[in-house]
């Protein structure tokens, strides 16, 4: 069963793929959540950037501004003192683009716990799943006509690429302990 959290970014990553849901579907949202889960980073303490404007009575703080986006949609707003602020006091959150606007003035700092996606990454990786899905298929002709699945494996090899390159830059640390390489 896929979260409910998911399911704005589950669609993105439909529009971005071409890949409409039904049954003309090449992915199930399963599918999709999993590959969404293999690009997802934890939030704990994620500090956000308020925008302050000038008001008659003073400044006034409504909207703040995840340094980035694609959040899960159970993602918890906190204050200084780490409580839960609810959501009702919100009066437009967009969780893809990582930006909360409250209905009265909340002064900062504000804090962001949950989980965010590289939609482009997880993207990439079920383009070259579908890539590996049509491997097999080839290219024929019958009569007058021809048929060329290559040139759908050229277009999504094309896709692929331009992904991967808006896709997270992603480095890990080795550390060699005794005789062993990690």
């Amino acid at each position: 069963m896929v979260r409910a959290t998911l399911a704005q970014l589950i669609s993105e990553c439909r529009a971005l793929l071409g890949d409409p849901s039904g049954g003309s579907a090449h992915y199930t949202d399963e599918h999709i959540e999993s590959a969404l889960d293999r690009r997802r980073m934890e939030a704990r303490r994620c500090p956000l950037r308020a925008r302050s404007d000038m008001t008659p009575t003073g400044v006034s703080y409504l909207v703040y501004y995840a340094p980035v986006g694609n959040w899960e949609s159970d993602a918890l707003l906190l204050d200084s003192s780490w409580q839960v602020i609810d959501n009702a006091f919100c009066e437009a959150i967009d969780y893809l683009r990582g930006r909360w606007e409250f209905n009265t003035s909340t002064l900062p700092p504000l804090y962001l716990r949950g989980y965010y996606y590289d939609l482009y990454g997880a993207c990439a990786d079920l383009l070259d799943q579908w890539m590996a899905d049509l491997k097999a298929d080839i290219d024929f002709s019958s009569g007058d006509q021809s048929f060329r699945r290559s040139q759908q494996l050229q277009s999504l090899a094309s896709l692929a690429q331009q992904y991967r390159a808006q896709a997270w830059v992603v480095s890990a640390d080795n550390v060699r302990v005794g005789d062993n390489a990690y």
